[in-house]
């Protein structure tokens, strides 16, 4: 029982040790800063192409579905 205890607070401190590298590390400022600009921008242009984005996506779902409804209308299940 003793080492299953020592193992939890060694895993345990060595999780801290990640956490405070994550957080205190500078290079992971730069990357932040990127990644929310690249989600202002997508949602920017989700905005800006709201009407062509529904337009496509509506045409898209019609498109699979009526294939799937055709796809089932053509097969005939006998039951014995």
């Amino acid at each position: 029982m003793e080492n299953a205890i020592l193992w939890a607070q060694l895993q345990f401190h060595k999780m801290k040790e990640g956490a405070k590298k994550f957080f205190t590390e500078e290079s992971g400022d730069a990357t932040m800063i990127a990644v929310i600009i690249m989600i202002v921008i997508v949602v920017a242009l989700a905005i800006v192409f709201k009407d062509q984005i529904t337009d496509l996506v509506g045409r898209l779902w019609s498109s699979i579905f009526g294939s799937a409804d055709d796809v089932t209308k053509s097969i005939s299940i006998q039951v014995t």
